[in-house]
């Protein structure tokens, strides 16, 4: 698993072993300590940091990101995952969510978010764990996060596939260290070009076609 992050909080979560994860509704799988499954979202994601932070837009500047932060790597030890791709697990999640979107004393938490944000999976996985017991049985959720847009074309395939794991016990997470970005950082650069020119094609011919795309039923 890989975990982008600032150096100087990198180097501390190396020397200690320990990881804290973030809190707030607003985290789309609740709270946690957030992983990719693939290396180069997490390059992506140090990327928009440094882009954000330091607005360095231009490819040929990208090892400058690595002296402002780091990307980890880790193992997660734990098989017992709330994955919401598979399919019984999805139909427990939607099955729970339905039933609490109706309980009076989670509403006013619930529309404060959809209002911050217009999601409020990150409101709900919460309520799962706080107070639906979902803690003694798993360690962490997994779900794939959909880079979609609306799309004229009729394609079920007009999205970027984003797997992402949200750790919700810390004592899961073993062998931290430092992963080398060196040994494929042309690849990972490409990645990301490719990324940004897809992402801004699907987006393009959405507003082009105001999202007049396929509804699929079955």
């Amino acid at each position: 698993m890989y975990h982008g992050t600032d150096l100087k909080t990198g180097k501390i979560i190396i020397e200690s072993q320990k990881m804290e994860p973030s809190r707030g509704d607003h985290h789309w799988l609740g709270d946690g300590i957030y992983f990719y499954r693939d290396q180069k979202y997490a390059f992506r994601w140090v990327v928009i940091k440094y882009t954000e932070n330091f607005q360095n837009l231009r490819a040929q500047d990208y090892k400058k990101i690595f002296q402002k932060y780091i990307i980890l790597t880790a193992d997660v030890k734990s098989d017992r995952i709330f994955d919401l791709d598979n399919p019984e697990m999805k139909l427990f999640f939607l099955d729970l969510r339905n039933k609490i979107l109706h309980k009076s004393d989670q509403s006013e938490r619930i529309q404060m978010q959809l209002n911050e944000s217009g999601f409020s999976d990150g409101v709900i996985l919460n309520v799962l764990f706080e107070r639906m017991g979902l803690n003694a049985s798993y360690d962490c959720v997994s779900a794939t996060f959909p880079i979609s847009y609306s799309d004229s074309t009729g394609s079920r395939l007009n999205y970027i596939p984003e797997l992402q794991i949200c750790v919700k016990n810390a004592e899961v997470i073993k062998n931290i260290k430092e992963f080398n970005i060196e040994e494929n950082f042309s690849d990972f650069r490409e990645f990301v070009e490719l990324y940004r020119k897809i992402k801004y094609q699907m987006k393009y011919s959405a507003q082009r076609n105001h999202g007049k795309g396929q509804k699929y039923k079955k």
